[in-house]
C-alpha cells in the first residue's frame, strides 16, 4: 500500500507548492523579457530572406508561456487531471459515467467531444454543475447565423434543424448549467455546433467558419463540471482530481482539435486510453493501431489503458490476462507498463453503480421501464424474462446482484490503483506534474543563455575571431547537410532490406515446409493410435466372447451376462477407430492423446520461430551496417561542435545522443489448441441375441420385466483427423506464422522510425544550436555599442536569474523523483 503523498504533510506540501509556483512565474517572467527584449528586437533588425529559428523563437516563448501557466493554475489547487481519450466505439463516455458513478456525459453513436471538457470530483456538489467560457462560442454563432443566410442546409437532421432554429432566434449560451439534463443539452448542442460549422464549410467549399479552438488552449478555459464521484474510498485531501474527456485520435476532420488534443495530453499529469476488446485479433485492429499511433507519446508512467467491453468474452477469445499480453505486445508495444493494462466492462459498472446510488438515496428499487437505464440493469444481471424476475425482487435481492455486477465488471482495480490514489495523493502529484512540465523549458533557456550569456561574457571579440567562428558554424552547417542527405538515403535502403525480409519470409515457408510435415506427423499420430486401440480392443473382445461362452455353458447369472454384453458393446465403438478418426472412451485418454498433439505443434513451432528469429536478425544486422555510416557522420559533427565549444570556453549544453538500442522481439508462445471433439453418449435398452432371449422377452413383456434385455451406457469422444489437421494448419498460419511476419515487419520499422527520429532530432538540437551561435555574432556586430551594452547586460542578468531558478528546480526536483536532463554534451554514440 502506498503512503500517500510521499509521506509530507500538509503544510510541507503548501510549501513545496509556493516554491515551484515561484520558478515556473521566474521562467514565465523570463521567457517574457527574452521574447520582447531580444527576439523580437532581432526579428525586427533582421530581412525576410535572413529570419530563421535558433534554440529560442518568439512562438515558442508564447508556447511555453502557455504550458506553464497551466501548471502554475492547476497548482493553485493541487489540480490533477487525467485525461481519457478513446479509441472510435470503446465507450469512452460510458467509462467516464463508470468512473464517476452516474450518467454525466451523454452518449451517442456518433462522437460527442467538440471541445475537451473536465469532470471534476467535488464531494459537496450532489448535483451536476458546469461552468464555461461562453464568450468566444457565442462570438461564433453570430458568424454562424450570417453563414446561414447564404449557405442552405439540406436535409439536416433533427438536432440540426432544432440548433438552426436556436441561433436564428438569437439565443447564445449561459456560463453555467446545473443538473445532468441542462448539462446534456448544451453539451449536445456544443457538438452539434460543429458539425454545422463543417457543413456550412463545406458548401462553401473554403473556411468560411473557423470554431475558436484557440480561445480554449488553456486548461482554465475549458468548461469544467463540478460533481460528487462515487468512490470506494472517499477522504480529505488537500487537492483536487479530475478527468479531462478529450476528443479522439478520429473524432473529427479538424486538425485545431487534433491539435488542442496533443496539448492537453502533454499537459495532462496522466492519461488513460481506452480500447474496444471486440475489436482485438480482428481486421479492425489495424486501424485501431493507426488511432493509437496519432496520439502523442505519453510517458510510460503516465499511461493506463481499460480494455472496455470484456463482458462481451465468449469461450474461443481471450481471457484477461492474454487480452493484456496481447495489449502490451503490439498494440501498446513500448509504450505502457504490463501492469497499467485492465480488461473491464465500463457498462456494466456503470448500471451497477446507478443501480447503487437509487437503493442507498430512495430505500427501494425504482419501477421497472422499457426504455431506461432500469431495464438495462435488469437485462444485464437476470437475462430472459427480466421484467417478470425483476418484479419479484426486493431491494435486498438487487443488492446481492449489483454486487455480483460490479465484480463482473473488473472496475474496482482501476478504480482503486488509478483513480483513488491519483486523488490521495493529488498535492504531490500536481507537484511533480508541474515540475516536469518545466523541464524542457529548463534545457531551452540553460543552452541558450549559456550561448548567449558566454559572448555577453566577452568584452568585444575582434573580426578575426567572428570570421573564424563563421567559417567553423558553416563548416558545421556542412556537415548537417550531408546528415540529413545520408537519413534520407537510409530510408530507401531500409526499404529495400524490409522488402529482401519479406521475400526471405516467402521463401523459407516454402522451403520449411511445414504444412506438409504437419500431415505427415498426424498421419503417423492417427495410424499409431489406431492400431494401439484396435489392438486392446481386439484382446477385450476375445476375452468377453470367451467368458460368455463359458458362462452360457455354466448357466451364467443373467445380471453378469448383462454387464459383460454392455462392456462387449463398448469395445464395437472403440472399434470405430481409424487412420481418419479416433475413438476415445475417456476424457483421460482423450487428454493424453491432445497433450501429444499438442506437444508435436509446438515442436513445429519452435522450427518456425527460429527461421523467423534468423530473418530478423539478419536484416537487424543489414540495419546496423547502414546506420553505421550515419552515426560515424552525427558523432564526427557532434565531437566536432564539442571542439568548437571547448576551444570557445563555452560551458556544458544539453543535447541528448542518438538513442540506437535495437530491440529484439521473438516471439515464441504457443497458444492452446482447441480441438474440435465429437461426444456421443448412448444409453440405451438392448436385446440379448439367440432364440432364449426372444422368449424371455415375450414372458418379459406378459409380467412387466425387462427380461431378455440389457443396459448399454457409452461415453465416446472422436476426433476427426481432416478437421485436426486443417485446425493445426490454422493455428500455426494465423497464430505463428503471420503475426511473426508482422512483427519482423513491425519491428524493422520501428528500428527506422526509432533511428530516424532519434537522428532528426539530434540534428535539429544541433541546428538550433549552431543557428543560436550565428545569432549571437549578429547582435556581436551591433554598431550601436550602447544598444549592445544593453542587450549583453540584459543576457547576463537574465542568464544569472536562470542559473538560480534552475538550481532551485532542481532541488526541488529531487524531493519530487522527477527525472532531470542530462546535463553533458554527450559524444558516445554508438551504431
Amino acid at each position: 500500500m502506498s503512503i500517500a503523498n510521499n509521506g509530507m504533510t500538509k503544510l510541507a506540501l503548501n510549501g513545496y507548492k509556493d516554491d515551484a509556483i515561484k520558478i515556473l512565474q521566474t521562467q514565465i517572467s523570463m521567457l517574457s523579457d527574452i521574447e520582447s527584449d531580444i527576439l523580437s528586437k532581432e526579428e525586427e533588425s533582421k530581412n525576410y530572406d535572413s529570419k530563421s529559428e535558433g534554440i529560442l523563437t518568439p512562438e515558442t516563448c508564447k508556447e511555453f508561456k502557455q504550458v506553464l501557466k497551466g501548471e502554475v493554475h492547476k497548482l493553485q489547487n493541487f489540480d490533477v487531471v487525467l485525461a481519457v481519450v478513446g479509441t472510435m466505439k470503446a465507450g469512452k463516455s460510458t467509462t467516464i459515467n463508470a468512473i464517476v458513478g452516474r450518467e454525466i456525459l451523454p452518449n451517442r453513436n456518433r462522437p460527442m467531444t467538440s471541445l475537451p471538457t473536465l469532470i471534476c470530483h467535488n464531494k459537496e456538489q450532489t448535483t451536476p454543475k458546469l461552468n464555461f467560457n461562453s464568450q468566444p462560442i457565442n462570438k461564433f454563432l453570430v458568424e454562424v447565423k450570417s453563414a446561414l443566410r447564404v449557405c442552405s442546409i439540406e436535409n439536416p437532421s433533427p438536432e440540426i434543424v432544432e440548433l438552426i432554429e436556436f441561433i436564428q432566434e438569437g439565443f447564445s449560451f449561459s456560463d453555467t448549467y446545473n443538473g445532468e439534463t441542462d448539462i446534456f443539452d448544451f453539451l449536445q448542442r456544443l457538438n452539434d455546433l460543429v458539425r454545422l460549422a463543417t457543413t456550412i464549410n463545406s458548401i462553401a467549399d473554403n473556411e468560411l467558419l473557423k470554431f475558436p479552438y484557440d480561445s480554449y488552449q488553456n486548461i482554465d478555459a475549458l468548461p469544467m463540471i463540478e460533481v460528487a464521484f462515487r468512490l470506494q474510498d472517499d477522504f480529505e485531501t488537500n487537492g483536487r482530481f479530475m478527468l479531462l474527456d478529450t476528443a479522439g485520435p478520429n473524432e473529427s476532420g479538424h486538425k485545431e482539435l487534433l491539435g488542442l488534443l496533443r496539448e492537453q495530453l502533454k499537459r495532462s499529469s496522466a492519461v488513460m486510453l481506452v480500447l474496444d476488446y471486440t475489436q482485438l485479433n480482428s481486421e479492425a485492429e489495424e486501424s485501431i493501431k493507426n488511432e493509437i499511433e496519432a496520439i502523442p507519446t505519453i510517458q510510460k508512467s503516465r499511461l493506463f489503458a481499460l480494455v472496455n467491453k470484456f463482458d462481451q468474452e465468449s469461450a474461443n477469445a481471450d481471457d484477461a490476462e492474454t487480452t493484456k499480453k496481447h495489449i502490451f505486445n503490439n498494440l501498446l508495444k513500448d509504450k505502457i507498463d504490463l501492469e497499467h493494462i485492465y480488461p473491464i466492462s465500463a457498462r456494466d459498472a456503470y448500471l451497477a453503480n446507478r443501480m447503487e446510488s437509487y437503493l442507498l438515496e430512495n430505500k427501494n428499487k425504482p419501477d421497472y421501464k422499457e426504455g431506461t437505464w432500469i431495464e438495462d440493469f435488469a437485462k444485464q444481471v437476470l437475462g430472459k424474462r427480466a421484467e417478470q424476475k425483476y418484479e419479484k425482487m426486493d431491494a435486498e435481492d438487487i443488492s446481492e446482484e449489483l454486487r455480483a455486477l460490479i465484480d463482473d465488471s473488473r472496475m474496482s482495480e482501476p478504480l482503486t490503483d488509478v483513480i483513488v490514489n491519483m486523488q490521495k495523493n493529488a498535492p504531490y502529484i500536481a507537484i511533480q506534474s508541474a515540475l516536469a512540465g518545466a523541464s524542457d523549458v529548463f534545457e531551452k533557456l540553460h543552452n541558450f543563455f549559456n550561448i548567449r550569456g558566454h559572448f555577453a561574457e566577452k568584452e568585444k571579440m575582434t573580426n578575426e575571431e567572428i570570421v573564424e567562428l563563421e567559417k567553423t558554424i558553416k563548416s558545421l552547417e556542412k556537415q548537417i547537410n550531408e546528415s540529413e542527405v545520408l537519413s534520407e538515403n537510409m530510408k530507401k535502403t531500409f526499404s529495400d532490406i524490409k522488402q529482401k525480409a519479406k521475400k526471405e519470409m516467402k521463401k523459407k515457408e516454402e522451403t520449411t515446409k511445414i504444412m506438409p510435415i504437419i500431415e505427415i506427423r498426424l498421419n503417423d499420430m492417427f495410424g499409431i493410435e489406431s492400431k494401439k486401440i484396435k489392438k486392446e480392443v481386439g484382446k477385450i473382445d476375445e476375452t468377453i466372447n470367451k467368458t460368455l461362452l463359458q458362462k452360457f455353458f455354466n448357466h451364467e447369472e443373467s445380471d453378469e451376462r448383462k454387464l459383460k454384453l454392455a462392456e462387449l458393446d463398448k469395445a464395437k465403438e472403440l472399434a470405430k477407430s481409424s487412420k481418419y478418426a479416433l475413438v476415445f472412451s475417456t476424457k483421460s485418454d482423450l487428454n493424453a492423446f491432445q497433450k501429444s498433439v499438442e506437444a508435436m505443434t509446438s515442436d513445429l513451432i519452435k522450427e518456425v520461430v527460429n527461421v523467423y528469429s534468423s530473418i530478423l536478425d539478419e536484416s537487424i544486422e543489414d540495419t546496423q551496417k547502414i546506420t553505421t555510416e550515419l552515426y560515424r557522420k552525427c558523432n564526427q559533427l557532434l565531437n566536432n561542435l564539442q571542439d568548437e565549444f571547448n576551444r570557445e570556453g563555452l560551458k556544458e549544453l544539453k543535447i541528448e545522443s542518438i538513442d540506437s538500442r535495437i530491440k529484439q522481439n521473438q516471439n515464441g508462445v504457443l497458444e492452446n489448441l482447441n480441438l474440435n471433439v465429437s461426444y456421443k453418449k448412448i444409453s440405451e435398452t438392448r436385446n440379448e441375441s439367440g432364440i432364449t432371449s426372444g422368449i424371455k422377452r415375450k414372458f418379459g413383456g406378459w409380467f412387466g420385466k425387462s427380461w431378455g434385455t440389457y443396459q448399454v451406457d457409452i461415453e465416446t469422444y472422436t476426433i476427426n483427423k481432416r478437421d485436426m489437421n486443417d485446425r493445426i494448419k490454422v493455428t500455426i498460419k494465423e497464430k505463428i506464422i503471420v503475426p511473426l511476419g508482422k512483427e519482423i515487419e513491425s519491428t524493422l520499422s520501428e528500428l527506422l522510425d526509432k533511428n530516424i527520429t532519434s537522428i532528426n532530432k539530434f540534428n535539429e538540437t544541433i541546428k538550433d544550436v549552431v543557428q543560436e551561435m550565428n545569432n549571437a555574432i549578429i547582435q556581436e556586430k551591433m554598431p550601436d555599442l550602447e544598444e549592445k551594452k544593453q542587450y549583453k547586460e540584459k543576457i547576463v542578468k537574465l542568464q544569472n536569474s536562470s542559473q538560480q531558478t534552475e538550481e532551485n528546480w532542481e532541488n526541488l526536483s529531487d524531493k519530487f523523483a522527477v527525472e532531470k536532463v542530462d546535463t553533458r554534451l554527450k559524444s558516445d554514440i554508438a551504431a
